[in-house]
């Protein structure tokens, strides 16, 4: 008996030495189980509550926008937010959450400062301070920004993490790596220290090291974090450390799938089978792998987990490939792409956009290579006939430029042409700036000669005309044009606080705001063209996103923009349109890519009639990401942008002119082609420059 109670005694000690859960963990993991079950509204109160009564539990801040948007109920939420955050100093770390919901990059910012001067002890606003900020300023981040933010010197051990993101960010991977090594405390809180090992792990991939370095700190990241029982950063350190092992890649993804199946948790668990299906695909087993990928596709539609759903679809598209079978490749590639852009995940979409490169393939012997000079050559050739025609120098200059690419580019397909009269330009790199229709043969341009319009990839094109012919466009109106844009209605000042805080970054980083006199008479002029029945025009003051947000899009068979457009190419994401802000807080009138990409359009055309509309980020191996491909992705049949500066009393013109041509019965290609030629042949001597015709090209399947 007397042993018995001994060992009793011994077994409680035993437990009183072992680390204990920490309650609001186990409450956000009810939370995600529940979210998974269909109960999203329930989650997202309990989140709220951790929230309410531990502000600077950070985990809790990691799953709020997933479940506020799995339930519908963002903007609730973020609006309940701000009401606690203005209640009382013990919540500023709420700035968190506000940061995490705000959906404009100006909002997000201003929270982030405010939760780390205000809670420094909330390191998870430290750890995405950087990258918001950085994105805000297009890339221009220096030490000092973040510094004067934030009043102080950069030293606490949440600072140090600010700076390994810094660098992170800015590419010096091996000075991120040092500051994480300053960021780590003693008796710090595990979530903070497990997370601090996976960012190092990402660190290590970051600098090409992708062995036992990555693997060893994603190892440490998911031991701490279960230790923290805290099972989606556990579970997250072991995909990724699968996805770098070599040798032990299908018993990480196993053990990272039966830990979200043991605690209930199968939005992780989707990711977990992205993992084991690609270890299988590269032990060349590739029917494990699409048994798998069915297997997470099914739970990931049943979850509307749309990142997963699209790594998925990748990863059947692999084995299509492997099977020889393209068409279901390239379906399933398609499919890829739209979950992806419904994601808003930059990088899921151009993993997606570089598969669908690789299936030119299906198109056989269709294809004829030819040897081009090389990149180098092609890429000065581009910079200087650009140069040329925007300084608008003497012919002779940028006559001898648009020779010399002819010859580089065109000359050597010839011969292939045949009795060709149409063109389909697939650019890369540097290209996406050239408008091949003004190069010269001699002194011909090519535009006398072809229509010519432009595709993001070869099997884009092919995928588009067939959409093209299965989906008939069968808009109810004609036009919706939007023109005189009013960057500062009414003369107001906007509160540096708000929108203009937005603006203000543009024009620091070289993005101006300059009167379009001539868009309105453009506008004006264009819709005279149409029934007054099937038009709808909003010009000055009216020309704002709520007044495009109310209208049915998809009723339109064209929408026109004349107005300006800001294009980053560092930050894509940042890209936009300036329409007049409509007064209401929030609202600094800019439409971006990520609302483009969710508009559901039904129209033949969209004209961004502005300037540099055309240019986005080149990313190699996928094309530009710009305005462009964003209303493509909405459902826009084609879309017309421009590649330089655009001289507004031209640009009128010439969109007068093209648009004349469309009602006169010429298709979209041919209509832009005369208008081109009309002003060459206007017996305006300034117009036989390309500057004032050249820019606008068209992008999409005719």
């Amino acid at each position: 008996m007397r042993a018995a109670v001994l060992t009793i005694l011994v077994s409680y000690e035993l437990l009183a030495q072992a680390p204990q859960p920490d309650p609001l963990m186990l409450e956000r993991n009810r939370a995600l189980q529940l979210a998974d079950q269909g109960h999203e509204s329930e989650a997202l109160e309990i989140i709220l509550g951790v929230i309410k009564r531990a502000p600077l539990f950070q985990p809790a801040y990691e799953s709020l926008p997933d479940l506020a948007d799995r339930a519908g109920k963002r903007p609730e939420t973020l609006k309940g937010l701000r009401a606690l955050v203005r209640s009382g100093p013990k919540y500023a770390g709420v700035w968190l959450g506000v940061a995490r919901l705000s959906s404009d990059t100006a909002s997000r910012v201003d929270a982030y400062f405010r939760c780390a001067r205000d809670a420094p002890e909330a390191w998870g606003c430290f750890d995405s301070l950087a990258g918001a900020f950085k994105q805000s300023l297009h890339g221009r981040l220096a030490i000092s920004d973040l510094e004067r933010r934030l009043g102080h010197l950069l030293a606490t051990p949440n600072d140090h993490l600010l700076l390994a993101r810094f660098y992170e960010v800015n590419g010096h991977i091996r000075q991120a790596i040092e500051e994480l090594a300053r960021a780590q405390g003693a008796g710090e809180d595990l979530p903070r220290k497990a997370h601090i090992e996976y960012v190092l792990g990402t660190c290590y991939v970051g600098s090409k090291d992708t062995g036992a370095e990555a693997g060893a700190h994603f190892r440490r990241a998911a031991e701490i974090a279960s230790e923290a029982q805290d099972w989606p950063s556990a579970i997250g350190a072991l995909i990724d450390d699968a996805l770098v092992a070599k040798d032990e890649q299908a018993a990480l993804g196993q053990r990272a799938l039966e830990l979200a199946r043991d605690h209930q948790m199968p939005s992780i668990e989707a990711g977990a089978l992205y993992s084991l299906g690609m270890h299988y695909l590269h032990d060349g087993r590739p029917e494990d792998a699409f048994t798998v990928a069915q297997r997470g596709l099914e739970v990931a539609g049943k979850l509307r987990l749309p990142r997963d759903h699209a790594n998925l679809l990748v990863l059947c598209a692999r084995v299509y490939r492997l099977q020889g079978d393209h068409q279901r490749g390239i379906a399933a590639l398609e499919e890829a792409r739209r979950y992806a852009a419904q994601a808003n995940d930059a990088y899921t979409l151009s993993t997606v956009l570089r598969s669908l490169g690789v299936e030119y393939e299906s198109l056989g012997d269709r294809v004829k290579m030819i040897e081009l000079p090389g990149r180098i050559r092609i890429e000065a050739a581009v910079r200087a006939y650009r140069a040329a025609v925007e300084k608008r120098e003497q012919p002779a200059g940028w006559e001898t430029a648009a020779r010399r690419l002819y010859g580089m580019l065109l000359a050597p397909a010839v011969g292939v042409l045949g009795g060709a009269y149409r063109l389909v330009i697939v650019p890369d790199g540097i290209l996406y700036y050239l408008p091949f229709e003004a190069l010269l043969d001699r002194s011909r341009y090519l535009l006398e000669d072809f229509s010519i319009a432009y595709s993001p990839s070869a099997t884009a094109y092919s995928l588009m005309r067939r959409a093209r012919r299965e989906r008939p466009r069968t808009a109810e109106r004609e036009l919706l044009a939007f023109g005189d844009s009013q960057f500062r209605a009414g003369g107001r000042r906007f509160n540096v606080e708000g929108p203009a805080l937005v603006r203000s970054i543009y024009r620091s980083t070289g993005f101006t705001f300059p009167p379009l006199p001539n868009s309105r008479t453009e506008v004006v002029a264009i819709a005279k063209l149409f029934p007054e029945s099937l038009e709808r025009t909003y010009l000055g003051v009216s020309a704002t996103k709520s007044g495009l947000f109310s209208e049915k899009l998809d009723s339109y068979r064209c929408l026109h923009f004349a107005t300006h457009a800001m294009l980053d190419e560092r930050t894509p994401a940042q890209c936009g349109i300036a329409l007049t802000p409509d007064g209401s807080k929030g609202d600094d009138g800019i439409l971006r890519m990520n609302e483009i990409v969710d508009m559901k359009l039904n129209a033949d055309l969209v004209v961004l009639s502005a300037c540099q509309t055309g240019l986005g980020r080149l990313v190699r191996g996928e094309g530009m990401i710009g305005l462009t491909r964003a209303f493509l992705y909405a459902g826009a049949g084609s879309v017309v942008v421009s590649l330089w500066r655009v001289d507004d009393l031209a640009s009128s013109r010439l969109m007068q002119k093209f648009y004349k041509r469309m009602r006169e019965g010429l298709d979209i290609p041919a209509a832009l082609r005369q208008a081109k030629l009309d002003m060459l042949g206007s017996g305006i001597p300034a117009y036989r420059n390309p500057y004032f015709w050249a820019p606008f090209v068209v992008t999409g399947a005719f």
